[in-house]
């Protein structure tokens, strides 16, 4: 064998040898491959989503609406940041038709400590939530509960919701959640609705309408509280808005001063005006009260014959 034979020998040998490498690095990609599908990265696992958050006016037909159903809800925390402190308690309580039909509550485990300042408060300590689930476990079976309540179509209420909702949207986002919530809040509604008490808390509302928490400060037993505090706020707002609603009947005027009401809307139009500032609102003395801005002039039609006795 020459010397070219021996190097070329040699060549063959080395490439043959070589294709083994290349195969065990290719073997070795696609199980990295397959093991990264399996097992998100820990950048895919802090992909945060969007939960947007939607204070509902309460009107008469949100009040019909709510009558039939919405969520109670509540959460106790290891501070006031939604940013930088945790739950450590969840609720949410089920109402519908008035009635308590279910409930979902846990303590958390926020992992982190939960300060004194916050014991005082809700008296939950760092004991009692050792060994309760984590965000993740909790997080998946609220999600499970709320329910169509992400889609914006159950309406959920809390006390001071703003907080509560700014927790919620804040923990379900980092978690990666997606959602829409419409809430009403019965802090801004108690307000609203009932005069005189010297504070609008959560406990003073309650006692307002005889109804007893036994564990204030506890999330379930405040979701509970405060679902029947909506309930009581509900009834208020339908007989307030029955009430406009016939004294807005009232108020509107007659066919005849009906009649008066167009020829004094015609003049107006005549000479440029335009109608869409024009009102009519007959008041409790039955004056009829005509408005182009502001009041320009009242009439009333006479009881007794064909007549009108016009203020400007």
């Amino acid at each position: 064998m020459g010397i070219f034979d021996k190097l070329f020998k040699k060549k063959a040998i080395e490439s043959q040898q070589s294709i083994p490498v290349k195969q065990d690095k290719q073997e070795k990609t696609t199980v990295n491959m397959v093991t990264q599908k399996a097992e998100p990265t820990v950048k895919e696992q802090l992909i945060r989503g969007y939960v947007g958050t939607y204070k509902k006016q309460v009107d008469y037909a949100t009040v019909k609406e709510l009558k039939k159903r919405y969520i109670a809800f509540d959460v106790e925390t290891t501070g006031l940041s939604p940013m930088n402190d945790k739950i450590i308690e969840v609720a949410a309580v089920l109402f519908e038709n008035g009635e308590i039909i279910k409930g979902y509550s846990s303590l958390v485990n926020p992992e982190v400590f939960i300060p004194y300042s916050a014991t005082a408060i809700n008296h939950i300590t760092n004991e009692m939530v050792k060994d309760a689930p984590k965000e993740c476990i909790v997080y998946a079976e609220l999600v499970d509960f709320l329910g169509d309540a992400l889609k914006q179509q159950t309406t959920i209420c809390a006390h001071n919701a703003s907080f509560d909702m700014n927790f919620l949207s804040e923990t379900l986002m980092r978690l990666g959640y997606d959602g829409k919530i419409s809430y009403v809040d019965t802090l801004s509604l108690s307000r609203s609705l009932i005069k005189g008490l010297h504070n609008y808390k959560q406990d003073t509302v309650a006692m307002y309408f005889d109804l007893v928490n036994n564990q204030s400060h506890r999330a379930v037993t405040d979701a509970e509280i405060c679902g029947k505090i909506l309930w009581n706020l509900l009834q208020i707002e339908e007989k307030e808005e029955e009430k406009r609603l016939r004294n807005l009947e009232k108020s509107k005027p007659c066919d005849e001063e009906m009649e008066i009401c167009a020829y004094i809307q015609n003049c107006i139009m005549k000479k440029g005006g335009d109608s869409k500032w024009l009102g009519f609102y007959k008041n409790s003395s039955n004056y009829v009260d005509v408005s182009y801005l502001y009041s320009i002039l009242k009439f009333k039609c006479a009881k007794k014959g064909k007549g009108v006795r016009t203020f400007f």
